[in-house]
């Protein structure tokens, strides 16, 4: 009994939790197979034949739950009904079953209570988690199944037991999926008869039937199954039991019966069929999800649904197929071949055939299934050749397939594959069997197990790896071994013969669970186990690591998990195809880059070098040898400022100045030493700075208080103290410590050979040479006699560099006579004369232009004024912008800083001609001759009015500036284009070139004349 209800348990196990409460019930009526015997009665299965068990018994999806109440009868009568206590077995294996399905699916809740009853209901366990449970009754099913002695165990009261589990269903978890397993041999006693059934014992069923707790059984979502214990010596006494199903009316019947059924053949076969019953008519009809069934994520197709075959007509030349896909992620697979085809038969299944195609399209020998073996002692699976898949047929309808990744061990390499598209081919000789063969291929389910995988693998800042196996090996498997094996970059062994990291402790290396499916994995400072187990000590060399980790990168650590298992059951076949020898399988399943490992070993030596320095004493721990560079730099009359080297030793440290003295002659004075009087200087270690002396340290600077010529030595007192961040400094993190013990006994002779210290260091004796004011006059005099000189070279320099003027953007100018309104004057509308080549340019200091000559002056510039521009007339009177004054060569007048855009009035004393220069182009120069020609009239008529008001002075100055503007002072057409920094003046506001100051450099006379 045990094994068939284990084969049905398999079954059960490769559906998804959504179909738990059938795989419950498929096992409880399984557990009969070894409990009851044959007898004569046949009565039917079940009495509510247009009922099945998803009526009552459903499990929800947010609470999923199921309770289970195991009955005993404890009645005398069993001393003849089940003299080998079968009831025990029974129970022993539905509860052990029961823990195994809690266990596969943890996400439901599977609440087990045991009980028993004869003349009165006795509660023994629970409620109890199944796992919880199965503990619990270790060792304690021999006396449940005891039967009573004397009054209470000679009746046998059904009414005390429906009246129990009521009571017992009310105090259990809420589900909505109650089921009741009941182990009884069909009497009801209460007047001590077990032959026949007096009036009253059916009166008193008659009346249990009626009761409310039979009414809140019906209502309660119960479904019963009932272990009918027979023995065929003794007379069927079944009739209470069945009448509570319905099945035996006496009379009316039973008002509220059982819903369920009664188990009462022993016969394998019918067994299988109760079991296919419940399979094809609940399992298959249960929403399923798209994870659990990926090819028909909806379930079986319906009639509306159902089409025939894709490809293919079930005949042998053209067969239907069905395919499934299989990938290096699918550590095995099964597929599930329903005959029945949810409840419309199959004519004949026997007649329907089907073979296994691979993804290369080589094809299998027909299966052949245990069942048509003849060997008595045949293995249940059978292999498919040539791929090494088991086949078998655990129920009458059903057929399996299986397939594991280590089934290439068993056959040849040229002709086994794994990766691909496979496909079932089914067929039938005869027309009605193709029509089997469609129907089965459309009834075709498969159930894919992912292989192990390690995720999440890494190391914390505790130098701990975590890691984790999904998908870890079920009980299935044996002797699992999870081993960690360092490999090189290249990804081959560090060490050939000792492939696997061997761990200081014991179980250090192993997994330890998470979860059913799930396995976490540590392994405690990492890097020192790989450093240990490469030792000497532990049977390396002490040396392949290093030469892995420096000669071919980065190691990896690889996660190997092992383990046996066999193949095709307890029969099944071995690494060598032998029968009943466990194969192993081998695969790698995660791995890790220990990019730190380098500096961890790195680390390693430095604590071995750290050891043997402070063994050693050699060298100094802090920095030793200060030395005062001289001479000292003087910074002002009084102090010195020296330079500091010091030599670096094992250990940073830091040095302090803790007071300064001098001493002149025989007499030591203190001093002050810098402003802040906190001068500080970390000095690295001797690995961090090889070179020798360091010298990075900030200068000192000493206040010697000196007021003469003095011969003076400083004396410095230094502290020398370790580093503040010592510790971390002496034991990096990749540093390895074998023991806290060990690296508190050399932190405590760090602590001792790094303790502070004071160094008094002397400089040279140096000259202090304290200058008075007669001096520093005598010493800076010269100095500033020659900053003048420059200063005035300079001034000249810059007067010279900005001689240059505006060059002119077109050498032509244009004379015209000026209409002053009166009628003295000519007609003034002759044609303009047009002339070019006016000789000043940008650097010459003179050009003439019509009558007029124009010259320039940059000595104003020495002076911090501005440029001069002079247009003077030997032919008579020259009026320009500001107005004109007498000179020897003629009158003078002042045009402006710009040589571009100018214009002047001359006249003979007869007409006055205005003169205009530069121009852009031909078309601008009527708006600008229009321009000027009004501010010019303006101008003179404003000069003669002056004139006449003074008497006609002809040394008369127009000292009243025009204020009319001059369309070139600040000409953007005529500077923009060709102004450059040179340009502007440097001395003053240009605000208004013709606005100067006194001149100091003019002369009566033009001084280029």
């Amino acid at each position: 009994m045990s094994r068939s209800c284990l084969s049905r348990l398999a079954l059960c196990g490769s559906f998804a939790w959504m179909r738990l409460h059938l795989c419950v019930l498929a096992m409880l009526v399984g557990l009969s197979g070894g409990a009851v015997v044959l007898v004569a009665d046949s009565e039917p299965v079940s009495a509510a034949d247009d009922e099945e068990a998803t009526d009552y018994c459903e499990i929800a999806a947010d609470q999923p739950s199921v309770n289970v109440v195991m009955l005993l009868d404890a009645s005398r009568s069993l001393e003849k009904t089940d003299p080998q206590d079968s009831r025990r077995d029974g129970l022993r294996a539905a509860i052990t079953n029961l823990a195994a399905l809690a266990r596969n699916n943890p996400k439901v809740d599977i609440s087990v209570a045991v009980d028993t009853f004869a003349t009165r209901y006795q509660e023994r366990y629970g409620w109890l988690n199944a796992v919880e449970a199965q503990q619990a009754l270790v060792g304690q099913y021999g006396n449940i199944t005891t039967l009573g002695r004397g009054r209470a165990g000679q009746f046998t009261d059904y009414g005390q037991a429906m009246n129990g589990v009521a009571n017992r269903l009310r105090a259990a978890p809420l589900s909505d999926c109650n089921l009741l397993l009941w182990f009884t041999d069909g009497e009801h006693a209460t007047e001590g008869t077990s032959s026949d059934i007096s009036e009253r014992e059916w009166q008193q069923l008659r009346d249990l039937c009626e009761s409310p707790e039979m009414r809140d059984l019906k209502a309660r979502n119960l479904y019963t199954v009932g272990v009918l214990l027979a023995s065929p010596d003794q007379p069927d006494n079944s009739g209470p039991l069945r009448h509570l199903f319905g099945e035996r009316p006496k009379d009316e019947g039973c008002t509220h019966e059982l819903n369920g059924q009664i188990s009462d053949d022993v016969n394998a076969d019918a067994l299988r069929d109760v079991l296919d019953e419940l399979i094809n008519e609940l399992v298959y009809e249960v929403t399923t999800e798209e994870s659990d069934l990926p090819n028909e994520p909806g379930g079986l197709p319906d009639d509306s649904e159902f089409h025939e075959c894709a490809s293919g007509d079930g005949t042998q030349e053209s067969p239907c197929v069905f395919s499934f896909p299989l990938d290096p992620d699918h550590e095995s697979f099964r597929v599930f071949v329903d005959m029945t085809f949810l409840g419309r038969e199959i004519s004949n299944p026997a007649d329907v055939s089907f073979r296994l195609q691979s993804p290369s399209g080589e094809r299998s020998n027909p299966v052949v299934a245990a069942a048509q073996i003849e060997e008595a002692d045949a293995n249940p699976y059978q292999p498919v050749l040539p791929f090494w898949f088991l086949s078998r047929r655990p129920y009458d309808s059903r057929w399996e397939i299986i397939g594991h990744q280590a089934a290439e061990r068993l056959a040849s390499a040229g002709n086994w594959e794994w990766d691909g598209e496979w496909k079932l081919l089914f067929w039938g000789d005869t027309d009605e069997a193709s029509a089997d063969a469609r129907k089965v291929a459309a009834a075709v389910r498969t159930v894919t197990v992912d292989k192990p995988l390690a995720k999440d693998m890494k190391l914390n800042e505790a130098g701990t790896l975590i890691g984790f196996v999904e998908n870890y090996p079920s009980d299935d498997y044996s002797s699992v071994e999870l081993n960690l094996e360092p490999k090189d970059s290249p990804g081959e062994p560090i060490y050939s013969t000792r492939q696997y990291l061997k761990c200081k402790a014991q179980g250090a290396c192993n997994p330890v669970p998470v979860s059913d499916d799930e396995r976490r994995f540590e392994v405690a400072r990492l890097f020192e186990e790989i450093v240990w187990w490469d030792s000497e000590e532990a049977g390396g060399n002490g040396e392949e690591l290093q030469d892995a980790v420096v000669d071919r990168g980065p190691v990896l650590l690889e996660a190997v998990l092992s383990y046996e298992f066999h193949y095709g059951g307890i029969n099944g076949y071995g690494a060598d195809g032998e029968r009943g020898k466990p194969l192993r399988w081998v695969r790698d399943i995660g791995r890790l880059s220990l990019d730190d490992l380098s500096g961890y070993l790195s680390g390693e030596r430095e604590w071995q070098e750290l050891s043997e320095w402070v063994e050693s004493g050699e060298p100094p721990a802090l920095p030793f040898d200060i030395e005062l560079v001289s001479p000292p730099q003087e910074v002002s009359g009084d102090a010195v400022t020296f330079e500091v080297n010091v030599q670096p030793g094992h250990l940073p440290g830091v040095i302090t100045v803790d007071g300064a003295s001098k001493l002149i002659g025989a007499e030591i004075s203190p001093v002050g030493y810098n402003t802040n009087a906190n001068w500080s200087c970390g000095v690295p270690d001797k690995k961090e700075h090889p070179g020798g002396s360091f010298g990075n340290c900030d200068p000192i600077e000493v206040d010697l208080g000196l007021s003469e010529d003095s011969e003076v030595t400083v004396t410095l007192d230094f502290s020398i103290a370790p580093d503040p961040d010592l510790e971390n400094l002496a034991f990096p993190a990749s540093m390895t410590v074998p023991s806290p013990q060990e690296r508190e006994e050399l932190w405590r002779e760090i602590e001792r050979v790094a303790r502070p210290r004071s160094e008094l260091v002397e400089s040279e004796p140096f000259l202090v040479d304290i200058a008075t004011a007669g001096d520093k006059l005598a010493k800076f005099l010269p100095l500033l006699v020659v900053l003048v000189v420059l200063a005035a070279l300079a001034r000249l320099f810059v007067a010279w560099r900005l001689r240059p003027w505006h060059k002119l953007d077109n050498a032509e100018y244009v004379t015209k006579r000026l209409s002053l309104g009166d009628d003295s004057e000519r007609a003034s509308n002759e044609e303009l004369e047009v002339d070019s080549c006016m000789a000043l340019t940008a650097r010459s200091a003179k050009g003439a232009l019509a009558d007029v000559t124009v010259s320039s002056s940059w000595l104003p510039l020495l002076a911090g004024g501005a440029p001069r521009l002079w247009a003077t007339s030997t032919r008579g009177a020259c009026i320009g912008p500001r107005g004109s004054h007498h000179s020897k060569g003629g009158q003078i007048g002042i045009i402006g800083p710009d040589l571009s855009g100018g214009w002047v009035v001359t006249t003979d004393g007869v007409e006055y001609r205005l003169v205009v220069w530069d121009f852009d182009d031909e078309a601008d120069r009527s708006a600008r001759i229009a321009e000027v020609e009004e501010i010019a009239t303006e101008k003179l008529k404003r000069m003669r009015s002056n004139t006449q008001a003074s008497d006609h002075d002809p040394d008369q100055k127009d000292d009243q500036p025009n204020t009319a503007r001059d369309p070139f002072a600040d000409s953007s057409d005529s500077d923009s284009s060709d102004s450059d920094s040179s340009d502007s003046d440097p001395f003053g506001d240009s605000s208004d070139p013709f606005d100067f100051p006194e001149d100091p450099f003019t002369k009566p006379s033009d001084p280029f004349q």
